[in-house]
């Protein structure tokens, strides 16, 4: 294709060269012979690469036009990998929701039971890299990590959550919420088979433990 351009180009500009010369030339006898050799120069212009074809191997120019035509995806293949992309992301985002649905049902119950506290909700952080098909089950090696939002299971937990906390109290209180922290992280830890570091323990009244992000 590239040959076929620098050939027309070629011809393009000796013409419009051809035909200044001939503007510029005064009415003479030498005017005939001028056009007589501007247009012997014109036809060998034009038939030269036609020779150099035929005395071309056909197998490098069927070599160069596959390489042309092979090199540069078409705008139907882009347009068809981002569309299968976007299905991509959809079906793991769709996975990672219904995985985050299915750990809060495992662990919900329990949490309620032993420490007073409902989740409200759950999302999982997948590592970079990691395909579709390995988001059909829960893989440690795959968690970057696991966010659980827990909120007061009643109303009167809500208020001492929000009531102020007295000096004398504070360091105790502190101790004691950490205490309760890492204990509902062990149990989520040895629930789902996870490492401790990979959980990410948040509260309603804006505490997280120590793993937090």
């Amino acid at each position: 294709m590239d040959v076929l351009t620098k050939w027309v180009l070629n011809i393009i500009i000796f013409i419009l060269l051809a035909t200044i010369t001939d503007m510029l030339l005064p009415d003479s006898g030498m005017r005939k012979y001028t056009k007589l050799v501007t247009g012997l120069l014109l036809i060998a212009i034009i038939v030269t690469p036609v020779f150099r074809l035929f005395s071309t191997d056909p197998a490098i120019w069927i070599e160069k036009f596959g390489d042309s035509s092979t090199s540069s995806p078409s705008a139907e293949e882009n347009a068809l990998e981002t569309k299968k992309k976007e299905i991509n992301d959809m079906q793991q985002e769709y996975t990672l929701q219904q995985m985050a649905v299915q750990l809060k049902q495992d662990v919900e119950g329990e949490v309620e039971e032993a420490f007073g506290k409902s989740i409200s909700k759950i999302t999982v952080e997948w590592k970079d890299g990691a395909k579709s098909g390995d988001l059909t089950a829960l893989k440690a090696s795959n968690v970057k990590k696991i966010h659980v939002y827990l909120e007061a299971q009643n109303e009167k937990e809500t208020v001492a959550a929000i009531k102020p906390v007295e000096i004398g109290t504070d360091k105790q209180t502190e101790k004691q919420s950490t205490r309760e922290q890492q204990s509902i992280i062990a149990m989520l830890s040895n629930r789902w088979k996870i490492n401790k570091e990979k959980i990410d323990l948040r509260f309603e009244g804006g505490l997280e433990n120590e793993n937090g992000s």
